[in-house]
């Protein structure tokens, strides 16, 4: 984490001296209200909190996923850098999809010792250089998109076999997380950039070979898939039922401002139901916990910055310029897969899974003034 979080600080703040030495201001964007407003609302949302420090921690982290964004918005708006970028995000999938290749092979990765995960059965779960195979999950299918874009001709004519050498590792390396929620990202991305490309036959295959894989799983998984009482059960994971109803109790205490930003952990064994036995959990659900933090209000802001992106992504696919299409198709997809997988997972709200959504949705708005 060190070095992301140092390279992240270092860029903003080359980004505030280059506009504090030419005497302007942040260029604006569709998204410069919300992301306003949403911090402000967090900012708020402190009259309710249990522990002060943890809720100004979680205003910095906010203060820096912006700060990034803008970063981003205002500096990948070339074919250029973005080629520069999106390169160098391709060698660290490399490097870290080996580093999980060998923990599933040995047993623990190469970096850090980090043990594999198990399945029912005793089937070992790629996590690589993350805590938890649901957190390389999220890493993973918001990158895919990217990857897949950069093997096509309009952004890189030499180097396609090496991009699809790519695909092929990540896609490798996501079938030994055993991830549901990265399955259902990966199932919902990949079908949105199959029909924006208007790849029916390829949709069809993927399905085809989607269905094969699911009978193909290990016959203790299938067996635990069968005892659930309903797919929902299968995909979420009973226990989350148990977090979402904390979650929901904390909005009902608390609708409009929350309970306090980045205090759903800190304050879980207050609102848990009667037989949950956790102490500390994040919220399995990014709109849940933010909605649980920072109120309906605060939620609302994300969605409508979620709405201004919308717009301006349906622009980008429909512009003059074909390497701007494509990037605009790799990365607004990637952007819908983080989306989905925080449907089971706070992928938001964790500095080690959210940094590419961040600079996927800057780079959109950047190109969106090109």
């Amino acid at each position: 984490m060190a070095p992301q979080e140092a390279t992240i600080v270092l860029a903003i703040v080359a980004w505030l001296i280059k506009h504090a030495a030419d005497r302007a201001w942040p260029r604006q964007t569709p998204a410069t209200w919300p992301l306003l407003l949403w911090v402000l609302i967090a900012a708020l949302s402190l009259v309710n909190a249990a522990h002060l420090p943890t809720s100004l921690k979680g205003l910095q982290k906010m203060a820096k996923v912006i700060g990034l964004f803008f970063v981003a918005s205002e500096t990948l708006r070339s074919r250029q850098r973005l080629l520069a970028v999106l390169t160098a995000m391709m060698l660290g999938a490399v490097i870290v999809s080996a580093d999980g290749l060998a923990q599933v092979a040995r047993g623990a990765d190469l970096i850090y010792g980090h043990a594999a995960g198990m399945t029912p059965g005793g089937w070992p779960r790629l996590a690589a250089t993350f805590g938890h195979p649901n957190d390389f999950g999220t890493y993973a299918v918001t990158i895919l998109p990217a990857c897949v874009m950069m093997a096509l001709p309009s952004m890189t004519l030499r180097r396609r076999w090496w991009s699809w050498g790519v695909v092929g590792l990540l896609g490798i390396c996501l079938l030994f997380t055993f991830s549901r929620s990265s399955a259902l990202a990966v199932a919902v991305s990949v079908t949105a950039f199959a029909v924006l490309r208007r790849a029916w036959k390829s949709l069809v295959v993927l399905g085809a070979v989607g269905a094969v894989g699911a009978l193909c799983l290990p016959a203790p998984i299938r067996e635990w898939v069968a005892s659930q009482p309903s797919w929902l059960h299968a995909i979420a994971q009973p226990l989350r039922f148990e977090i979402w109803q904390a979650g929901f109790n904390m909005i009902r205490e608390h609708p409009y401002l929350g309970i306090g930003v980045n205090q759903f952990v800190r304050n879980y064994a207050r609102y848990r139901i009667p037989g949950d036995t956790l102490e500390a959990a994040y919220g399995h659900n990014h709109y849940l916990q933010m909605a649980a933090e920072i109120g309906m209000i605060g939620l609302g802001a994300f969605l409508w910055l979620l709405g201004r992106t919308a717009v301006v992504w349906g622009r980008l696919l429909r512009h003059r310029e074909a390497w701007v299409r494509s990037a605009a198709m790799g990365l607004g997809c990637g952007v819908v897969a983080f989306l989905t997988i925080g449907l089971l997972e706070s992928a938001l709200h964790s500095s080690r899974t959210n940094v590419f959504f961040w600079l996927w949705m800057g780079t959109l708005h950047g190109l969106g003034t090109i």
